[in-house]
């Protein structure tokens, strides 16, 4: 779908959305012209939020420490409706920066959009986009060229030639390196063969139901 230009939402003044995790949370709201994202312990993330919803304390109080992002310097807001992803791109002190969230529910993901629709106004564009099938192969037939490129590479191209680890993490590096010296040019080859067919197994899953972007631009 090509660049639209959508009929103005009515926007809330304020928008709060919580996405509550194992042990931490996270809260992220809109407000009239900042966008606030901020990780919470689980008790802090129902008292923080209450105390926005309901008390009606000023989000700068409640959410002193968390990362702010003013309305104005944001570039564009998209997100993967497959995978569930937000990114939030804007303009940052050293040139371009972002946020990046992998939201819990289609539910909420719309609900973000729609509330960011309605906070840039009439004027924004909103872009969504079904990737195509050869598209969406590009990533895993890469990635599966690269898997048995190493795999040669390390059994028989010289990779085991040098089992000294060295920089950082080396001792890692070391016991990774004793593995595939134990493992020998063929168990090498065999996992650069099985990585190979689990992104042959993932090329397959997005071409039968390849990503769709949403893109949102003020």
């Amino acid at each position: 779908m090509d660049d639209t230009v959508l009929p103005e939402l009515a926007a809330e003044p304020l928008y709060v959305w919580k996405i509550v995790g194992a042990e931490r949370g996270q809260l992220l709201v809109l407000s009239e012209d900042v966008f606030y994202s901020c990780d919470l312990a689980m008790e802090e993330l129902d008292e923080q939020g209450n105390a926005l919803l309901h008390d009606g304390t000023p989000p700068d109080e409640v959410l002193a420490n968390s990362n702010k992002i003013k309305l104005k310097k944001i570039i564009s807001v998209s997100g993967d409706e497959k995978r569930l992803t937000m990114e939030i791109r804007y303009a940052g002190l050293m040139g371009g920066a972002s946020f990046e969230a992998t939201l819990p529910s289609r539910e909420l993901q719309d609900d973000i959009f729609t509330a960011f629709r309605a906070r840039f106004g009439a004027k924004c564009t909103y872009r969504r986009k079904v990737m195509s099938a050869g598209r969406a192969l590009v990533a895993p037939i890469l990635a599966a060229c690269l898997s048995l490129g190493a795999a040669y590479f390390m059994a028989y191209g010289g990779g085991l030639d040098n089992t000294h680890a060295t920089g950082r993490n080396r001792a890692m590096k070391a016991i990774l390196m004793k593995l595939l010296v134990a493992v020998g040019p063929a168990g090498i080859l065999a996992i650069g063969v099985l990585c190979a067919g689990c992104c042959v197994w993932w090329g397959v899953r997005r071409y039968r139901n390849p990503p769709v972007q949403v893109n949102i631009r003020p």
